[in-house]
């Protein structure tokens, strides 16, 4: 099975999101990444902004990155009410922590939700990045 590798960052001149592939840290400051792109093009961006692609996708299609910030909406059906998040990587797979709202856990993995699509993916909105 084919899974994109493929990382976002917030560049260093302009702040602005970056996908590409890791290339790899600044030997001489370790605050800076480099990313990638097809074409020998690479980008300078913040260490701490860079996060991996999940390989999932919110409602609105929208490819979820670890570090991504988003607002979740409480729904009929589902257990959590409205909150603030952020994906996390954490012992070995994809979660979340909660940032501002009820805290169930400390972390919780994305496989534990059993219709994680239709009840979680499709009530989230990105609105940031950790680093920014």
């Amino acid at each position: 099975m084919y899974r994109k590798i493929q990382f976002k960052g917030k560049r260093i001149d302009n702040g602005k999101d970056v996908v590409g592939f890791f290339l790899g840290v600044d030997p001489v400051d370790s605050d800076v990444t480099f990313l990638g792109l097809s074409g020998g093009i690479d980008y300078r961006v913040h260490s701490n902004s860079v996060g991996q692609f999940t390989g999932l996708k919110t409602g609105k299609k929208e490819d979820l990155f670890e570090g991504d910030i988003f607002n979740y909406s409480k729904h009929i059906g589902y257990i959590y009410d409205d909150f603030q998040g952020e994906v996390i990587f954490q012992d070995g797979c994809f979660g979340f922590k909660i940032i501002t709202g009820q805290v169930y856990r400390e972390f919780t993995p994305f496989s534990e939700i059993d219709e994680l699509q239709i009840d979680f993916l499709n009530h989230i909105e990105i609105v940031g990045r950790r680093g920014s």
